[in-house]
């Protein structure tokens, strides 16, 4: 193994065991948290549905981040010592 790809692994599997960790944080242990803040989105809000926009821009701002990263990630691989 070269130390290129050992760079690329490495950024692989760091990002892998947080996004890992952070979704099992958010969906598993404080499940709770994250329907009230939608209904909090949704009953406060002044037109019905706001809590779906919500989660739409939240998609895209995170697809975004994701390119970001897998590009990070490639690059690792590409990475020339």
């Amino acid at each position: 193994m070269t130390q290129n790809s050992t760079v690329g692994w490495l950024r692989l599997i760091s990002t892998l065991a947080l996004a890992g960790g952070g979704a099992y944080f958010i969906f598993v242990l404080n499940s709770a948290a994250v329907l009230e803040l939608l209904i909090w989105v949704e009953f406060t809000s002044g037109s019905p549905g706001l809590s779906g926009v919500f989660i739409m821009v939240s998609v895209i701002v995170i697809f975004t981040i994701g390119c970001y990263v897998a590009n990070w990630i490639a690059a690792g691989f590409r990475r020339a010592e």
